[in-house]
């Protein structure tokens, strides 16, 4: 059984205040409008923005990756 390659993500906010998961890379590669894990680009909100609801899809993808034990 082979684990899935493991990725680095934050939370970030978006423009319209939905909380995504964004890799390191496409943070520092494509500020301020990263790719999320969702598959949406986002527009990057203020840094003083308050926190939104988690984007599901960004949510289902990362939990789609958690290894299991048994």
């Amino acid at each position: 059984m082979t684990t899935p390659e493991r990725i680095f993500t934050a939370w970030l906010t978006s423009a319209d205040r939905v909380d995504h998961a964004v890799t390191d890379e496409q943070f520092h590669d494509n500020r301020p409008e990263p790719e999320a894990v969702c598959g949406d680009v986002i527009l990057l909100a203020a840094m003083e923005t308050p926190p939104g609801p988690v984007c599901p899809r960004c949510a289902a993808v990362l939990q789609a990756r958690t290894p299991t034990t048994t």
